[in-house]
């Protein structure tokens, strides 16, 4: 009897169960991609406002499920039509190349059906 009460009283009173908030951070961190293969890509040149110019390389960091290296073609068709005639002054900051950034890493994503993790720039020349 004495074993029956303590096993009510630790299953209703010390047992914690987690909260809704836990529940979606467990699932969140279970459902974000885990890193994998590495492709780099050759440094293209994009025209951008005004006769000034961008030479961009990127590398792009496939999701672990990913099976073979996929292709660099979307992603580079994605960054051209991104800054092709952008005003320099949008890129010339941080704060710019960030926010461009995140835009083409979003659009990137969408293009190879969340096969990509993110990118990353191996050169940002512009003039």
């Amino acid at each position: 009897m004495l074993l029956l009460v303590l096993a009510l009283v630790y299953f209703l009173v010390l047992k914690k169960t987690p909260t809704p908030e836990e529940v979606a951070a467990a699932a969140e961190e279970a459902a974000k991609p885990v890193p994998g293969i590495v492709v780099p890509l050759d440094n293209i040149t994009i025209n951008l406002e005004g006769a000034h110019f961008l030479q961009l390389g990127m590398t792009l960091q496939a999701s672990a499920d990913v099976a073979e290296a996929p292709s660099g073609a979307k992603a580079l068709d994605a960054a051209i039509s991104l800054y092709s005639g952008m005003a320099i002054d949008e890129i010339a900051d941080a704060k710019g190349r960030d926010k461009t950034k995140k835009e083409l890493v979003e659009k990137v994503s969408e293009l190879y059906e969340k096969e990509i993790y993110d990118i990353y720039f191996t050169t940002f020349v512009y003039q």
